[in-house]
Parts: C-alpha cells; structure tokens; sequence
C-alpha cells in the first residue's frame, strides 16, 4: 500500500474542485511536506471515532501563503481510497 497524509475536513470528490483555506499548524505542516513531495493528500470526513474508512486522493494545483503562515490551496479531486491502517 502506498502511505498518504490525510487532512481530516469536508467531502471531496473525485475531478471536482476543492479550495481550501488552511490555518491549523498540524495542516500546515502537511501541507508544506507535500508541496515539497507528491502535490498529493488524501481528504476524509470526520467521526466521532476520527475519520471515515474511505476518502479522496486531492491534487495540489495552485497554493499561496500568507504572511502569518496560513495557506490559500487550490485542489482537485484524484481518485477514491480506502484507508487500510491508521
């Protein structure tokens, strides 16, 4: 299997369009590592539990960082995925 960071937030699909505006540090951090990396993360919904079992793969395509280190991302959706291991 291939490993992927997932960002724990809203419904993505696949070919659709997905702006994000990114503020928590931990995102942040993600965020940095993939830009610099694969482009790429997962996107899973939340539960009570954590996240949902299944999620979509989201492409970087455009990204802007503010001044306080928060982030502007323009994605799109990839493909599905099923987490396998947490």
């Amino acid at each position: 299997g291939v490993w992927i960071p997932i960002f724990v937030c809203s419904l993505a699909l696949p070919s659709v369009k997905c702006p994000l505006h990114v503020f928590e540090p931990r995102y942040r951090l993600m965020l940095r590592r993939c830009i610099e990396s694969t482009n790429e993360f997962g996107m899973c919904l939340p539960t009570e539990e954590g996240f949902h079992e299944y999620g979509t793969v989201l492409k970087i395509l455009a990204h802007a960082f503010t001044a306080d280190g928060r982030s502007h991302v323009d994605c799109v959706g990839v493909r599905r995925f099923r987490v396998v291991q947490r």
